[in-house]
């Protein structure tokens, strides 16, 4: 840029304003094609439509190369690859997530993930049961709703033994919100 600058400068005072004048104006036209170009590549921040999700994941990817310690990113990352009908994968990235960095809602998603891929975190079989419980004392009513909604999007049929134990938890460990100023979670 500063190259143009001084070629203008140049052609000012010694050809003329004119042919500065031109100059200028083919650096300004250059300026708005690099900018077209940079602004066309999608936000990795920006919420995706699922049916766009191959899209979503390749933009992701991208950012987390620059940066790859972003929950985030990780954590939506994840999602779209469930909404591709990736489980391990999705599976895979939220555990890339220090647990510091998790919220219950995540970690609940990770509990139904490990069950259904036979990965338990628990040692015992009383654990193996009892951990989606844990996770879900933690959420809030409106989070635990939005659960079991993404739940029967994203696994359909296969969700049911998990709705069930929600909607059983809910009837018998919990009343309302237990948590108070739990956010809900968002992806």
């Amino acid at each position: 840029m500063s190259f143009v600058h001084g070629l203008f400068n140049f052609l000012a005072g010694w050809v003329g304003s004119g042919a500065a004048f031109v100059v200028d104006l083919l650096a300004y036209i250059v300026t708005l094609i690099l900018l077209a170009e940079v602004l066309r590549v999608p936000s990795a921040y920006r919420q995706f439509p699922v049916k766009e999700a191959g899209i979503a994941i390749s933009v992701i990817r991208d950012a987390l190369k620059r940066d790859p310690n972003n929950t985030l990113l990780k954590r939506r990352l994840g999602f779209y690859h469930l909404a591709l009908g990736q489980e391990k994968e999705a599976f895979r990235t939220w555990l890339l997530i220090p647990t510091v960095k998790r919220d219950a809602y995540l970690d609940a998603w990770i509990s139904v993930l490990s069950t259904r891929r036979g990965q338990y975190t628990g040692v015992t079989y009383r654990d193996r049961n009892n951990e989606l419980e844990k996770h879900l004392v933690k959420m809030s009513r409106k989070t635990r709703d939005l659960l079991k909604t993404r739940l029967a999007f994203y696994l359909k049929a296969d969700a049911r033994p998990w709705l069930r134990r929600i909607d059983w938890y809910e009837r018998n460990g919990v009343s309302g919100d237990s948590v108070v100023g739990n956010k809900v979670a968002v992806w």
